[in-house]
């Protein structure tokens, strides 16, 4: 798994499997899928200086995403990118709507992206556990040291995973998965370079750090490191400014220059068979919220507005579906690896040992707690309700469930 995190420029292999059938049961990678000038136009909108990320509070506020009806015309270059991209699903006659949300991060400094399932937010409050029937990852950045998407072979209530895939970004890439599988931002190892060699004062076209949820938002949050800082040089610096917390904000005294660490940017669209939007009322920059119309303040939903519908624009996006080229994922089995207790010394166990296990004690940060090491797999599905009543979809209720 490390090898394959560490190491982009893996090849696949022996461990590395693609499917030819043409159904999404399997994790998939796409190039060359997206239209130039569409590619083009998104990363205009989510760049480090789109006033997207400032006007939207994406450091502060907590999850939010967008829902566009498939029957309706699209109205964003998302709703473009999910129309062209539904073909490649496998299920463009089921799929009723798209859900999309956006992410950036420091790349190659970040911790990572905790493990996690794409859910529905209403629904998950009600005790009903639903999922996108696909899920997608667009790479609006890539090359260099970005941490890779890691999927699993896992659903919520499987007791682990036979293998997963290993999915470094690359700009034009597209990686699509069942949407009821674990997946995460899997860190890769820290950047040679010294850490106070990194650290200048803020600039405006970076991206604000993302705060941690507010309590019990279980799904895609926007976590960071502990605080809120979302990189390892930003962590650092507001430690030692005395500031707001490393808040990554409007002070945001902690930032590191952008044009020496790049932003990962990646661009999530859930192709959902349900109309979860419907279930209740939906607010803008919630979950499944309406993109709301430009004002004064207001100014990034102009750079979204869609491509004026044209015979020449409806070719380019056929051509592009139809010229994507599908690429092996590298694929590692046993992904779980078991932590052996350890001695009462300190010092790693054999596993073997009778005394009490020290690690037993430890107690992680929620703000930092990412899932990567867990004690038990039952960890996802307490993380998702801790409360326990949890209805599966499509499994009914049983006679005399308490309600939550």
């Amino acid at each position: 798994m490390w090898s394959l995190v560490n190491h982009s420029e893996v090849k696949a292999g022996a461990n590395a499997e693609a499917t030819e059938d043409t159904e999404a049961t399997e994790v998939v990678r796409w190039e060359g899928g997206v239209p130039p000038e569409l590619l083009r136009r998104l990363k205009a909108a989510f760049a480090q200086d789109s006033p997207f990320w400032r006007e939207t509070n994406y450091a502060e506020r907590g999850y939010f995403s967008f829902w566009h009806d498939a029957a309706m015309p699209p109205r964003t270059v998302v709703d473009e990118l999910a129309t062209t991209l539904l073909p490649l699903t496998g299920h463009a006659e089921r799929i009723v709507g798209f859900e999309w949300w956006v992410h950036t991060r420091a790349e190659a400094r970040s911790i990572g992206h905790q493990m996690h399932f794409d859910t529905e937010e209403a629904s998950l409050a009600a005790g009903r556990l639903v999922h996108p029937l696909v899920s997608s990852v667009t790479y609006l950045s890539g090359g260099g040291r970005s941490d890779p998407t890691v999927v699993f072979n896992q659903r919520v209530d499987d007791l682990g995973a036979d293998h997963a895939h290993v999915s470094h970004p690359k700009a034009d890439c597209v990686l699509m998965f069942p949407g009821d599988r674990l997946h995460c931002v899997c860190p890769s190892a820290p950047l040679a370079e010294p850490l106070a060699a990194t650290l200048t004062a803020a600039s405006p076209a970076a991206p604000p750090a993302a705060q941690p949820p507010a309590a019990g938002r279980n799904k895609r949050r926007k976590t960071g490191a502990a605080g809120g800082q979302d990189t390892v040089a930003q962590a650092a610096g507001s430690a030692g400014s005395g500031g707001s917390g490393g808040s990554g904000g409007s002070g945001g005294s902690g930032l590191a220059d952008p044009s020496r660490h790049p932003q990962r940017v990646t661009l999530m669209i859930g192709f959902w068979a349900e109309d979860v939007a419907s279930i209740v009322r939906r607010e803008p920059l919630g979950a499944c919220g309406p993109v709301p119309r430009p004002t004064r303040t207001c100014t990034w939903p102009r750079l979204l507005t869609a491509t004026p519908a044209t015979p020449a624009a409806a070719t380019q996006a056929a051509g592009a579906a139809t010229s994507a080229r599908r690429v092996a994922v590298p694929r590692v089995e046993a992904p779980w690896e078991a932590v052996p207790p350890a001695a009462p010394d300190g010092s790693g166990g054999t596993g073997q040992e009778e005394e009490a296990d020290p690690w037993s004690c430890l107690e992680i940060p929620e703000a930092r707690n990412h899932r990567f090491f867990l004690r038990d797999m039952a960890e996802f599905r307490e993380q998702l309700l801790p409360s326990g009543g949890l209805e599966e979809e499509g499994e009914e209720e049983e006679e005399g469930e308490e309600e939550n």
